[in-house]
């Protein structure tokens, strides 16, 4: 047990860390590196969603003023429509060998970091609403797969021109919106998986406050764009370890 618990705080003191010193990663980083090393995914997924859940919570009531959460509604309300669809594949995923959700996670990884280089979308002040909605089912679908409800979303966020702090603030009105009705999908459909991440989560939440405050310093010291790309290294490894088994 001490072992387990090692290894799983140690993957969410680094995945804390770059959430605090480059604003994005921790899912993305946290969950497929846990099921790389033998965790149950949907414990992985339940597990990330309620130790980035108060980061999300305390972020946006810092930022809540500058969101326009009229225009977000009808987005984050198609999300909510979209989330039990990915929690079923999920449901489908969990029948595989082990070697295969690892390869799974693997590839996400690597559909993530391919739609985030290949879409390079220039802000403009109205994004059609047709980009919107494919974002938002995108986002669905992959929050309910695998708890990765952020690149989509980034995406469609950088396209507009919005100030940091709205872009931050919307963000933040969607994922803690989301993370309720995520976390009892999950419940529902994972009860003993979603037990067990629940019991875990008070010994691992230090850690990730550790993780977060670390990672504050370091975002102090290094440039964003030096931590993008170490962020980028990092997650191309883990996911060709988890693609080769």
């Amino acid at each position: 047990m001490l072992h387990e618990w090692l290894m799983i705080g140690s993957v969410v003191l680094v995945g804390a860390t770059i959430q605090s010193a480059a604003g994005f990663g921790f899912g993305v980083m946290v969950i497929p590196t846990l099921v790389y090393f033998g965790v149950d995914p949907a414990v992985a997924v339940m597990l990330g969603l309620l130790l980035v859940t108060p980061i999300n919570v305390t972020t946006y009531l810092s930022t809540r003023k500058h969101v326009d959460h009229w225009h977000m509604l009808p987005y984050v309300i198609l999300v909510l429509l979209i989330q039990p669809i990915g929690v079923w594949f999920m449901g489908y995923v969990q029948t595989w060998d082990e070697r295969q959700i690892k390869a799974f996670f693997g590839v996400m990884i690597l559909v993530v970091l391919a739609i985030q280089w290949l879409l390079k979308v220039k802000p403009r002040d109205k994004v059609p609403a047709s980009w919107g909605i494919t974002a938002f089912t995108a986002s669905g679908l992959m929050g309910g797969m695998c708890g990765m409800h952020g690149p989509a979303l980034a995406i469609w966020m950088m396209g507009h021109t919005w100030t940091s702090q709205r872009i931050r603030g919307s963000m933040m009105f969607c994922f803690v919106v989301w993370a309720p009705f995520l976390i009892g999908n999950y419940y529902w459909k994972f009860p003993q998986q979603s037990f067990e991440a629940i019991t875990r989560w008070p010994t691992i939440l230090p850690v990730s406050l550790v993780g977060l405050w670390f990672g504050l310093l370091i975002g102090k010291r290094i440039s964003r764009k030096v931590l993008r790309i170490c962020v980028t290294i990092m997650l191309i490894l883990v996911s060709i370890m988890a693609i080769l088994g």
